[in-house]
């Protein structure tokens, strides 16, 4: 659980005058990528919030056209269908502090997770690189296999056999006069992590090579390529 608001997120939320988003802290969505493509909808994914959720405010707004109701252990489940949606939505408040809302499967097993004190149900890999990443204001961390996912649409940069050495992708962005952006790839074995970083460098260095603006060069010769065991980062 992180300590405290987030200022930068309060700060964006504060332009947008008197809303309701300006009691949220923190958003974090969970979703499986391979239901993101050009024909579907993702159906599985989860939303929680950190915010103040001890008023009807959040109720008031996502029940403006109307709202079924269903009991589960000690909560309310409200379920709702978004304008242009061909989905019901499922929308609880875990408690003043804590909000889900997502498929009903998942935000029944977010209460779940609640009410038994389990705070983490991802594997140990996945877990470790959403706490490398969450400094960041924005962040995303997602695990294997992305074949399907980054070479699906026939994208030269990704070719199958590349994309199927990857075993995870991590990006975060950090917000402020200047914007910071780490890129994070796990690749499948340590071979893979060298040849990935060995390719990143050469790609760098005709990058550098090449004519380019002095803004262009500023951001060129401040990328970092890093590699931890398997883990090569930007």
């Amino acid at each position: 659980e992180a300590g405290g608001e987030h200022p930068d997120l309060r700060a964006a939320m504060a332009l947008l005058g008197p809303t309701v988003l300006q009691n949220l802290h923190e958003i974090v969505v969970s979703a499986r990528v391979e239901q993101f493509d050009k024909n579907t909808k993702p159906k599985d994914f989860l939303i929680a919030a950190r915010g103040s959720f001890s008023g009807s405010t959040f109720r008031d707004l996502l029940c403006r056209k109307g709202c079924d109701t269903e009991d589960y252990r000690d909560l309310q489940i409200l379920k709702f269908t978004p304008e242009n949606g061909d989905e019901d939505v499922y929308f609880t408040t875990l408690d003043e502090r804590y909000a889900a809302m997502g498929s009903r499967e998942n935000v029944r097993e977010a209460v779940d997770r609640r009410a038994m004190g389990t705070h983490s149900v991802l594997d140990a890999t996945l877990r470790n690189s959403i706490t490398r990443l969450s400094p960041y204001h924005l962040w995303l961390a997602t695990r294997g296999p992305l074949q399907k996912t980054l070479a699906g649409s026939g994208n030269p940069m990704m070719p199958a056999d590349a994309a199927s050495k990857i075993d995870g992708l991590g990006i975060g962005i950090r917000l402020g006069a200047n914007v910071d952006l780490a890129v994070e790839l796990l690749s499948v074995s340590d071979a893979d992590a060298k040849q990935f970083h060995d390719m990143a460098n050469g790609f760098l260095a005709l990058m550098k090579a090449g004519e380019t603006t002095p803004e262009n060069a500023a951001l060129l010769n401040s990328l970092q390529l890093l590699q931890h065991g398997r883990e090569p980062k930007t």
